[in-house]
């Protein structure tokens, strides 16, 4: 299967306002959501700024791609564990919190999160930077994304601090090589589906 889109900051503004309207019912019935409220106000806040394009590729070496992603962040979570298991990062916390997220938080987390950080914490920064800035985005631009995202994440763990700021720095770096988006959202669709299933299972 091959598709290649481009979607402007037109298409982003309807997507980001769906987004918008979902969060916004889906924190009606879970109070969790509100930062997701926020976050989807935020990136139709930034969506104004540029005239951008965004490229949503799917290729065969795309999906590879989000595969070796996809292993990497796994290969990082473990890795984290161990050192977790030595310094006591907080990972227990972590897991108790997210085994107390409902169906619908869940859900929520696996169709709608992954879009939604994406352009979010990835796309539209460097976008953004490489319009007020010009030139190409530095790889330290990335990180100081990568820890904003990281802080978005603390309030799970200190463990979930370093997981969301090495991955984010991986998908960051990713984005500012390739420029496809559609990699990062699917390697993040799988990444959130198996600690669902890896907590809501142990």
């Amino acid at each position: 299967m091959n598709l290649n889109l481009e979607f402007t900051s037109y298409d982003l503004r309807k997507l980001f306002f769906l987004i918008l309207l979902v969060s916004l019912i889906f924190t009606i019935v879970e109070s969790l959501l509100l930062s997701s409220l926020l976050l989807s106000l935020f990136g139709l806040f930034l969506s104004y700024f540029y005239d951008f394009k965004v490229s949503f590729k799917i290729y065969k070496t795309h999906i590879f791609h989000s595969f070796l992603l996809f292993l990497l962040i796994i290969l990082l979570y473990y890795s984290i564990s161990f050192f977790d298991s030595l310094f006591g990062f907080g990972k227990f916390y972590s897991i108790e919190r997210i085994r107390s997220f409902s169906v619908l938080v869940i859900f929520y987390s696996l169709f709608f999160t992954p879009i939604l950080e994406e352009l979010v914490f990835r796309v539209i920064p460097i976008e953004l930077y490489n319009k007020y800035f010009g030139g190409k985005t530095s790889i330290f631009f990335v990180f100081l994304i990568s820890l904003m995202f990281g802080f978005f994440h603390l309030s799970y763990s200190f463990f979930h601090f370093l997981f969301a700021f090495f991955s984010s720095f991986v998908f960051g770096s990713y984005y500012l090589n390739f420029k496809n988006v559609s990699p990062l959202i699917f390697a993040h669709f799988f990444i959130n589906l198996v600690s669902a299933l890896t907590v809501w299972m142990s």
